[in-house]
């Protein structure tokens, strides 16, 4: 009787130690698949707010992007970096490694715009002459007709080293921009040092080529960071309409590049093929902002 108590004791413990085991095994499967579920959700709400997931916010970043307080910065800052292709470049930009000529370039148009500069005029170097000192080229008007006279001058602009200076501390955070020589400004214009100005005119024939790279991005996001700095997150293209560019013959004119290195042109790229910015700007001295660096988002 003993050794039959014995048998059914160890029976019953053998059932239930399976049982555990069952129940170990059932909660350990519910469990796995619970927390792919909950992991799958997680990642899909964090892809759908706000592109968090290519963004790379760091955990003391704050969404500014709505925020009126600043508004009027936010719109300042990408009217420089709207003004040019360079700062699309998917190869990245860096303010800092901004070559001399590009930089005095950018700042040229700038001041340009902002009308902070001054008009003079220049007689030709002798009667009849397309040129004045300095090589620019003496300006001509148009006729109703379609024929076009010589003025006898050239017409100048005159923009002070201290201006450029000022933009170059306001735009990219350079204290002293190299201002010892002269630059051409764009394909036409030639910029030339004198005293503490610089004499800007036109120096090569206007091509007749219409159009320009154009950059068309939209903003996706904007926040602040902890040591102060704004970062402008966007997406989209650029858009050449050069007249100079050779596009395939299919009746478009507009065709629309990756980034400012492409060397491919593509009509009405969308979605997946654009490009994803984050535009980087530190503070200064006097807490105005500059662009400190642009880079595609991974």
């Amino acid at each position: 009787m003993i050794v039959a108590n014995t048998e059914e004791e160890f029976d019953k413990s053998s059932n239930n130690n399976i049982k555990y085991l069952l129940c170990f095994c059932i909660f350990f499967i519910l469990g796995g698949v619970l927390g792919i579920i909950m992991t799958t959700k997680y990642l899909e709400l964090q892809d759908e707010d706000g592109n968090n997931l290519t963004m790379n916010e760091t955990e003391n970043s704050i969404d500014i992007t709505g925020d009126k307080e600043y508004e009027a910065t936010i719109s300042s800052l990408k009217s420089i970096i709207s003004a040019s292709p360079v700062f699309y470049n998917s190869n990245g930009f860096k303010s800092a490694e901004m070559n001399k000529d590009d930089m005095l370039s950018y700042i040229y148009k700038y001041l340009i715009s902002a009308e902070k500069f001054t008009d003079s005029t220049l007689a030709n170097t002798y009667w009849g002459s397309s040129y004045c000192e300095n090589d620019f080229l003496v300006s001509y008007e148009s006729t109703d007709d379609g024929s076009s006279y010589s003025l006898g001058i050239c017409e100048l602009k005159n923009i002070s080293i201290n201006d450029i200076n000022a933009a170059a501390k306001s735009l990219f955070g350079v204290d002293n921009v190299d201002v010892s020589g002269d630059f051409m400004a764009t394909d036409n214009t030639k910029c030339i040092i004198q005293g503490e100005n610089y004499v800007c005119g036109l120096v090569n024939p206007v091509t007749g080529i219409t159009g320009e790279l154009t950059p068309k991005f939209d903003t996706l996001k904007v926040t602040k960071e902890e040591d102060g700095s704004l970062i402008i997150y966007e997406k989209g293209y650029l858009v050449d309409t050069r007249s100079n560019v050779v596009n395939p013959d299919d009746g478009y004119d507009n065709y629309y590049l990756h980034s400012s290195d492409s060397s491919a042109y593509y009509f009405e790229l969308k979605s997946a093929d654009n490009l994803t910015f984050k535009h980087t700007f530190k503070m200064n001295s006097d807490r105005s902002y500059y662009l400190f660096s642009s880079e595609v988002v991974k």
